[in-house]
């Protein structure tokens, strides 16, 4: 349940411990900034086999919560998954995000903990950073497709 509690808990959580940091072995990094806010993020992918599956997504960065909690958690989210899903997934999240108010709990199912992520959208300037690694993801996987 995602709850305003339980959703500042996992931001929380993520921004003090993120997970997928790093680099992919043997992919080009690309970063994306968010220079109202200050937030950095370098992204490095790694897709492989018949449908082109996110099989590393990593991320080294700084700047806001939201921003760095955003990246982690949109990177798991789309771990596995063929780049068309994982592309489909970001750029939906990407939408909702953008809708304005949001209850996250109403797309929980969808996201998992990501979900968190839309306790955000009543914030504008915010939704810029949570969507950051998000929007420089799909770039990413868009000639995967």
């Amino acid at each position: 349940m995602l709850t305003p509690e339980v959703c500042e808990a996992i931001l929380r959580d993520h921004y003090r411990n993120p997970r997928h940091r790093g680099a992919c072995e043997g992919a080009q990094p690309e970063t994306v900034e968010n220079p109202a806010c200050g937030d950095i993020v370098t992204l490095s992918l790694a897709v492989s086999g018949p449908e082109r599956s996110v099989i590393c997504a990593r991320f080294v960065g700084a700047g806001c919560a939201a921003s760095q909690a955003g990246a982690s958690l949109v990177l798991g989210m789309v771990q596995g998954k063929p780049a068309t899903q994982a592309t489909h997934l970001l750029e939906h999240f990407c939408s909702v995000m953008e809708s304005g108010t949001v209850d996250p709990e109403l797309h929980f199912e969808e996201f998992g903990d990501t979900g968190a992520l839309l306790s955000l959208a009543r914030f504008p300037a915010r939704v810029v950073c949570a969507t950051l690694a998000a929007r420089q993801m799909i770039r990413m996987l868009r000639p995967s497709l």
